[in-house]
């Protein structure tokens, strides 16, 4: 049954650029990531995959639906002694979706929002806590195909026994290959 179901939301997905005028996307990316809960913080690094469809609503607002995944970081924040600090908020990983509304600003650059949904994994405190997420970014398609995006996004987990919230800051940076960008990606003659 599951297969039956997973099989049909393939095809569903695949028929969506032609039947509708959209794009999918895959977006890898380096994420810089800030954590803290009170005196406690962590600093690191995830790499990350977003996947997306999107298309032109007028002439120039477009929305898209994401779904993402990080990996497990590599921690930045070590003392003199070359210790990780506040270890015990570190990540394992994270998933969720996203509604990314966008809107072209200048020529071919287009700015937009993140309003998503996360669950992230934190090993050492035993708990997969899941927040809300609010971010802004800027996206320039440089190609067909090919866009540059940057973005930033804050996430307020619930308090955790012992913690409190924590929150998190993320700035991300990644590639964007559209598969069918003259059915509704961007393109660089906006």
């Amino acid at each position: 049954m599951i297969k039956k179901i997973l099989a049909t939301a393939v095809i569903f997905v695949g028929a969506l650029p032609t039947a509708i005028g959209g794009s999918i996307y895959f977006s890898p990316g380096l994420n810089y990531e800030h954590i803290h809960s009170g005196d406690a913080t962590y600093q690191g690094l995830t790499g990350m995959l977003n996947i997306g469809y999107g298309s032109w609503v007028y002439d120039c607002f477009y929305l898209a639906a994401e779904v993402f995944g990080n990996t497990k970081p590599y921690t930045l924040n070590k003392d003199s002694n070359d210790n990780e600090i506040n270890n015990f908020l570190k990540t394992g990983y994270a998933f969720g979706y996203s509604i990314v509304p966008a809107m072209v600003i200048e020529n071919s650059v287009v700015a937009y929002l993140r309003l998503g949904y996360v669950q992230t994994n934190f090993p050492n405190i035993d708990t997969k806590p899941h927040a809300y997420q609010v971010g802004i970014g800027l996206e320039y398609p440089f190609q067909d195909c090919w866009s540059l995006r940057t973005e930033y996004v804050y996430t307020p987990y619930r308090s955790v026994d012992g913690i409190g919230t924590i929150y998190s800051n993320q700035v991300t940076l990644s590639l964007v290959y559209r598969v069918e960008p003259l059915l509704g990606g961007f393109s660089t003659d906006l």
